[in-house]
């Protein structure tokens, strides 16, 4: 008998960690999709239920968390190295740290998750020891969970960067997010490897720090390369306008250009921006710049044919794709597809928007959807569900590099956690925010002397 209960609490729990998997795909899909950002909710809250009830299984659920952990899936690991945090059992993480593929991306990815939401405030002598030991392979896993959650080893972290030829850009991100000043020196030092994305990483985690200096330096590298180009939009001046507009013929305009210039919101780039809807790699992140600015919502209906999956074909279906690339068709002689919501790119659509609202814009201001920027404009944006989500986190960032918000908010924190954090940034507008003048230049909290010209 007693065996029998036991196979059935068991079997009980594993159920459980089954479901918490499953959710876990669900809740990340949701997340990082298109989708209104809290579309995730009632998942979020399932999640949770299976959460408890295996912290109220005892020595049970960790067992069975135990053997599945590292041979389930990634689901399932995330759910045990969940349950370890709430339980504080150090031992049973550090066998997973030991044990963990860092080869395996759905694995590393999947302890991250849970330790960016669940590791205690506790194990923070537990983490620095792990950091000390200098496993490379730990680095991006425990400096990421800390920079989330904002749980000081700065010192750890700092140690951590010294050691390493090719630092992890999430340690470059949590000595941002952690305002480790100290860790200046050595930040600035990485600018002279040729690795984009670490370069661009550095420079936002220094902006994060207060320290403007190393992208005043790198304003003409921004004319030859697109790293610079998300910091120059997050906390550059005026002048970075100009680097930013090089002539659309001279093939040096990029994605990231049009969308930094979007994030600056100056008035005078809404032609250039314009001139690059002719030229069809650029129309579309140009339209997004130019709505991020004036907030026109210039949407249209199209519609966009599905990929087409070679095993999925009929014989006659797939010779046609093959020799042709004639895609299968619906009943209605289309490829099969689906009807999007999309910005136009038509230039007599936006030609005809700006003749009847240009007027509205004052040369001297930067704008967010067609308003003087500010922090309340930016806290507006990240509540909104209308948001995308590349400028919610944009915007978050520009929060705390622009007017020096230093309480921590991540776009793909649980619905609940990012509701309760704008409340506190609601808090944060009426009780100190409302010195700062929509629509002028700011950086680290301070009025910058450059005006737009």
């Amino acid at each position: 008998m007693s065996t029998s209960l036991n196979a059935f609490r068991s079997g009980l729990y594993e159920e459980h960690l089954e479901e918490i998997s499953f959710l876990y795909t669900q809740t990340r899909f949701l997340r990082e999709g298109e989708q209104p950002w809290q579309r995730a909710v009632n998942f979020e809250h399932r999640l949770e239920m299976h959460l408890d009830a295996l912290v109220v299984g005892g020595t049970f659920a960790l067992n069975v968390c135990r053997r599945r952990a590292l041979d389930g899936d990634a689901g399932e690991l995330f759910g045990a190295v969940s349950l370890y945090c709430r339980q504080e059992q150090p031992a049973l993480m550090a066998a997973v740290l030991k044990q963990i593929d860092p080869a395996d991306e759905a694995q590393m990815t999947a302890v991250a998750t849970a330790l960016k939401y669940e590791m205690p405030q506790s194990w923070v002598t537990f983490v620095e020891q792990a950091l000390t030991r200098g496993d490379h392979r730990l680095v991006p896993l425990l400096a990421s969970a800390c920079g989330y959650r904002r749980i000081d080893c700065g010192a750890a972290l700092l140690a951590a960067l010294k050691r390493s030829e090719q630092p992890p850009i999430e340690l470059v991100q949590a000595l941002g997010r952690l305002h480790k000043r100290d860790a200046e020196a050595d930040l600035k030092a990485l600018l002279a490897r040729d690795l984009p994305a670490l370069q661009s990483e550095v420079l936002l985690a220094l902006l994060q720090l207060g320290d403007g200096s190393a992208l005043n330096a790198h304003y003409l590298v921004a004319q030859q390369h697109d790293w610079p180009h998300l910091a120059l939009a997050l906390g550059g001046d005026a002048g970075a306008c100009n680097v930013l507009m090089p002539n659309p013929a001279s093939g040096r305009v990029s994605r990231s250009s049009l969308l930094a210039l979007g994030l600056l919101g100056v008035p005078s780039t809404l032609r250039h921006l314009y001139e690059c809807l002719a030229i069809p790699p650029l129309a579309e992140p140009a339209a997004q710049a130019m709505n991020w600015i004036t907030g026109a919502d210039l949407y249209e209906e199209a519609y966009v044919p599905a990929a087409v999956d070679e095993d999925e074909l009929f014989p006659k279906e797939l010779k046609a794709w093959r020799q042709y690339k004639e895609a299968p068709k619906a009943a209605d002689g289309r490829p099969f597809g689906s009807g999007q919501r999309k910005l136009s790119t038509a230039p007599a659509d936006w030609k005809q928007w700006f003749a009847a609202n240009l007027q509205r814009f004052d040369a001297q201001l930067r704008y967010r959807r067609g308003i003087p920027l500010g922090p309340q404009q930016l806290v507006s944006d990240l509540a909104a569900p209308t948001t995308d989500n590349l400028l919610r986190h944009w915007s978050a960032l520009e929060l705390a590099i622009r007017y020096r918000y230093e309480q921590p908010f991540e776009t793909d924190m649980p619905v609940a956690a990012q509701v309760r954090a704008i409340q506190a940034m609601n808090r944060w507008l009426a009780a100190d925010a409302r010195a700062f003048v929509p629509g002028a230049w700011y950086f680290d909290g301070r009025l910058m002397k450059q005006e737009p010209s």
